[in-house]
């Protein structure tokens, strides 16, 4: 419950008389759950916290990842032992990064993951073609008199999350725009995409 509530000082007075963190729940995967950033560090470093251990499937770094806690995302991902890239329902940290717009989550887990797991694909995606798939549903013509400012901010970006991923060398960006193009017959080349301002 200190854990949950955010309350460092009681969770360092509990570890140093002895309470197990992993006694029936995660107070890991907790405290992650709740950005509570001071407990996610205690932990982090204590002995005998498993790092990689989920809460309902998924783990501390992969809530973090997927709500954008990008304090949460960096401790983590500088912890030695966790692992970035471990899976749930069918997805990853990084891919949720992109799905959901998380600019910064995304620039430290790409300076984490490894190159194989930048061009796997989830629900018939890699990273970079959910990120197109994002950009080109904000498109301004899909929403003809009624295009807003938050319609704009979002393809802004997601246009910024594929420069971002486009950046990374390893990343298959041809193919990325060849299967999400609405018109397939004119694929983009590498070097376009590589120049092209995806954010406007």
């Amino acid at each position: 419950m200190a854990a949950y509530k955010g309350h460092d000082k009681v969770v360092q007075m509990l570890l140093e008389a002895g309470a197990d963190p992993e006694k029936k729940w995660s107070s890991l995967c907790l405290a992650a759950r709740k950005n509570r950033v001071g407990v996610v560090k205690i932990l982090a470093n204590t002995k005998g916290v498993e790092l990689n251990r989920d809460f309902k499937g998924a783990t501390a770094f992969f809530t973090a990842a997927e709500q954008g806690f990008t304090e949460i995302v960096k401790v983590l991902a500088n912890t030695e032992g966790v692992n970035i890239n471990k899976a749930w329902n069918g997805t990853t940290p990084l891919f949720q990064a992109v799905r959901l717009g998380h600019i910064e989550v995304v620039r430290i887990i790409l300076a984490k993951t490894e190159d194989v797991e930048l061009n796997r694909k989830w629900y018939g995606y890699t990273p970079l073609q959910k990120a197109i798939e994002r950009w080109k549903k904000y498109a301004p013509r899909n929403y003809a008199n009624k295009y807003t400012h938050e319609h704009h901010a979002a393809r802004k970006k997601y246009g910024k999350i594929m420069n971002i991923l486009g950046g990374r060398k390893g990343i298959d960006i041809k193919s990325a725009w060849y299967t999400t193009s609405y018109d397939r017959s004119h694929p983009l080349t590498t070097s376009s995409v590589r120049n092209r301002k995806c954010g406007h």
